[in-house]
C-alpha cells in the first residue's frame, strides 16, 4: 500500500508540475520522447526615466527540468519602433535606444531536446520632462433662482486636466449687479450670497502644476420676488430716459417714448397713482414740470421743474420752482394752479409738500438758506453763514420736521430739523446731504447719502445710507456712487429708493427692503417710494 501511495504521489506531483508549465508557451517540435519543457523566465518588469535609455534583459533565471537549455532568444512584440538589443542570442543583454513609450520583450529558451517555452517582460520608459497639456476648466450648469431666494453655489467639479495636476481653483464676478459675497472664491465648490434681481455671470479660473490655464463661466439668474405680502411697493424714477414709476417691480412708462423726463415723486392714494415729473436740460430753458395722474399728463410750466407731489382728497399738490425774468420762484401748484412762495430776486426753489388737513407745509431753500413754509408763511432753518438745504419734510402733530444739509465750510452736513432745532448726522469729514425723512411713533427715520458727487473730480464713491434715530446703517459699500433719495416706513419694514452707478456709467435704480437691495432697472434711477396696504 505505501508503494502504491507513493506512486500515486509521485503521478500528482507531476500532473502539477505539468499544469504549471502550461502558463508559459512552450513548443514540442522535435522534441526527444519523455522530454520535458524548460521554463523561460524573462525577468521582472521596469521602469525607466529619461535620459537613461537602456536596460538589461535578464534571462538567467530560466532553466529545464531534466536537461539543459541551449538556445535564448530575445525579440521585441511590441512598443515604439526605436529600440536595439545588443546580443538577441544571450541569456543575459542590453537593450538600447529606448524612447518614451511602453515595450514588450519577448524571450524564447530551447533545451537540448529541442521543447521551447516563452516569457515576456514590460520595459516602460518615462519622460523626465513630460509635455504638460492645459486644464478644462468647467463651471457648471447656469441656474436660476427666485426671490426672496439669494444664494447658490458654484460648482466647478466637472474641471479636469489630462494630467492630473490641477493646482489651483479661482471664481469671480464678472458682469452684473454689485450686490454678491463669494463664501471662498479659492476653492472648487463654494457657494454665492447676498444676490439680488439681474444677471449674474461667475468666471472660474483652473491652473495646473505647470501654470497653464483655462477658463469657463457660468450664469445665475436671479428672479423678482412674486408679491405674496400684503402691501404694494411704488417706486417713480426713469428707465432709458423715459419716466416710469414700478408697481411690485414692474414698469409702467409715463411717456410713449424718449422724453428725457425723469419721474421725481410718486403719490398714491386708493385707485389713484400721481407721478411728479421734470423735464432734464443744461440750461433753464430746457427745464420743464409736469404730473401724471393714472398716466394722463398734466404740463405744469416750462422753464420749470416739478419735485414732490401730494394728494389731499381730490387735490394734487406739486412743489417746484419756475423761472420768472429774475430768477427761480419757489412755488407749488394746486390743482395746476401756481402758488408763489419767493419773489424771485434771488434764486429759490420748494424741494417737498405734506398737506395735513387745510395746512400746507413746503421745504425748500432761497439763496443757500434752508427754509420751509406753513401755508406760505417763510420759516428760516438756517442763518444764511454757510450754504444749505431743506430737501423733505412730514409733519407728526405739532412736530415739523425737514431734512437736508449745511456746508460746514468744507463739506456739507447732512441733518435734520424738528421744530427749527438743527440735530447732525454725519461729522463733516465727507460731503453728506439728508434727501428725505420719515417719523413713525418717537423713531426718526432719515435717508441721504455720504461720500462723495458723481463726475467729482477726485472722487472715490459714495455709501447710500439710512439713520434711525441717529444710527447709521449703510445700504452700499462704497466702492460704487450711491444715492438713496426716499424712506417710508410700513409695519416694521424699511423702504428706501435710490440709485446705485457702477462701472461705465451703468446706472442701476434701486430699492431697499430692510438693507435688502431689489433692482428695478438696469439703465435708470429711482427717486421715490410709497408704499400702500391692498
Amino acid at each position: 500500500m505505501k508503494k502504491i501511495a507513493l506512486y500515486l504521489f509521485i503521478i500528482s506531483v507531476a500532473c502539477a508540475i505539468s499544469f504549471l508549465s502550461c502558463q508559459k508557451e512552450i513548443s514540442c517540435e522535435g522534441c526527444r520522447e519523455g522530454n520535458k519543457p524548460p521554463i523561460a523566465v524573462a525577468g521582472p518588469d521596469e521602469v525607466i526615466t529619461l535620459p537613461t535609455d537602456s536596460v538589461a534583459l535578464d534571462g538567467s533565471n530560466s532553466n529545464d527540468p531534466d536537461g539543459t537549455i541551449t538556445k535564448w532568444l530575445w525579440t521585441k512584440i511590441s512598443g515604439p519602433a526605436s529600440f536595439n538589443i545588443a546580443k538577441p542570442s544571450d541569456s543575459i543583454t542590453k537593450v538600447n535606444i529606448l524612447i518614451v513609450g511602453t515595450y514588450q520583450f519577448e524571450l524564447k529558451v530551447t533545451d537540448n531536446g529541442g521543447l521551447s517555452a516563452k516569457d515576456t517582460v514590460q520595459i516602460i520608459v518615462k519622460d523626465a520632462f513630460p509635455l504638460n497639456r492645459p486644464p478644462i476648466a468647467n463651471a457648471g450648469n447656469d441656474t436660476t433662482i427666485t426671490l426672496p431666494a439669494n444664494t447658490a453655489v458654484l460648482d466647478g467639479r466637472r474641471s479636469s486636466d489630462p494630467d492630473n495636476n490641477i493646482t489651483s481653483y479661482a471664481w469671480s464676478k464678472i458682469s452684473g449687479p454689485s450686490s454678491f459675497n463669494i463664501g471662498n472664491a479659492n476653492i472648487v465648490q463654494t457657494q454665492i450670497a447676498n444676490l439680488i434681481e439681474g444677471v449674474y455671470q461667475f468666471e472660474l479660473k483652473v491652473t495646473d502644476a505647470g501654470g497653464l490655464f483655462s477658463k469657463d463661466t457660468m450664469q445665475v439668474m436671479v428672479n423678482h420676488e412674486p408679491n405674496t405680502s400684503l402691501v404694494d411697493i411704488y417706486v417713480a424714477g426713469s428707465e432709458n430716459n423715459i419716466p416710469v414709476y414700478w408697481k411690485n417691480g414692474q414698469a409702467i412708462p409715463l411717456d410713449n417714448g424718449p422724453s428725457d423726463y425723469s419721474g421725481t415723486s410718486i403719490a398714491v392714494v386708493g385707485s389713484n397713482v400721481c407721478v411728479a415729473g421734470i423735464r432734464v436740460g443744461l440750461w433753464w430753458n430746457e427745464y420743464s414740470a409736469k404730473y401724471w395722474r393714472n398716466g394722463q399728463g398734466v404740463q405744469l410750466g416750462n422753464y420749470a421743474g416739478a419735485t414732490s407731489i401730494a394728494l389731499s382728497g381730490s387735490d394734487v399738490y406739486v412743489t417746484g420752482y419756475e423761472w420768472e425774468n429774475t430768477g427761480l420762484v419757489a412755488k407749488y401748484w394746486k390743482n395746476g394752479q401756481p402758488v408763489a412762495l419767493s419773489n424771485g430776486t434771488t434764486d429759490a426753489e420748494a424741494t417737498s409738500i405734506a398737506v395735513v388737513g387745510n395746512d400746507v407745509y413746503v421745504a425748500g431753500h432761497i439763496n443757500g438758506i434752508a427754509k420751509y413754509w406753513k401755508n406760505g408763511q417763510e420759516v428760516s432753518l438756517t442763518d444764511g453763514s454757510h450754504q444749505a438745504y431743506a430737501n423733505s419734510i412730514t409733519v407728526v402733530g405739532s412736530d415739523v420736521y425737514v431734512a437736508g444739509s449745511e456746508e460746514n465750510g468744507t463739506a456739507h452736513v447732512a441733518k435734520y430739523w424738528k421744530n427749527g432745532q438743527a440735530v447732525s448726522l454725519t461729522n463733516g469729514t465727507k460731503h453728506a446731504t439728508a434727501t428725505s425723512i420719515a417719523v413713525v411713533g418717537n423713531n426718526v427715520y432719515v435717508a441721504g447719502w455720504e461720500g462723495d458727487f458723481y463726475g467729482m473730480v477726485g472722487g472715490t464713491g459714495s455709501v447710500a445710507k439710512y439713520w434711525k434715530n441717529g444710527q447709521e446703517v449703510a445700504l452700499t459699500s462704497g466702492t460704487t456712487y450711491a444715492y438713496a433719495n426716499s424712506i417710508t416706513i410700513f409695519g416694521s419694514d424699511v423702504y428706501i429708493a435710490g440709485t446705485e452707478i457702477g462701472g461705465s456709467n451703468n446706472y442701476m435704480a434701486k430699492y431697499w427692503k430692510n438693507g435688502q437691495a431689489v433692482l428695478l432697472s438696469s439703465g435708470g434711477s429711482a427717486t421715490s417710494i410709497v408704499v400702500v396696504q391692498h
